[in-house]
């Protein structure tokens, strides 16, 4: 089971992303949020991430790395 990186809860698999020809697992914490801007305006939405075949937290969108270690909310 993967846990939520900030508040360590327990989550289930929300679906697959297909990104440059690779499948990525896709999780969503409805416990916590991150800021997500859209026209000019700023939104809280659920945290959402996936993870890459090495076990590494990535953007689903960007494949960039998450490190949610340097933001101390957990909610």
């Amino acid at each position: 089971m993967v846990q939520c990186p900030k508040c360590q809860r327990e989550l289930t698999l929300s679906g697959e992303a297909d990104c440059e020809g690779r499948t990525l697992a896709v999780y969503q914490c409805d416990e916590c949020t991150t800021p997500w801007e859209f026209d000019g305006q700023t939104f809280s939405t659920a945290l959402t991430f996936a993870v890459d075949q090495d076990g590494r937290l990535v953007d689903p969108e960007s494949l960039d790395p998450l490190d949610f270690g340097a933001d101390p909310s957990a909610n």
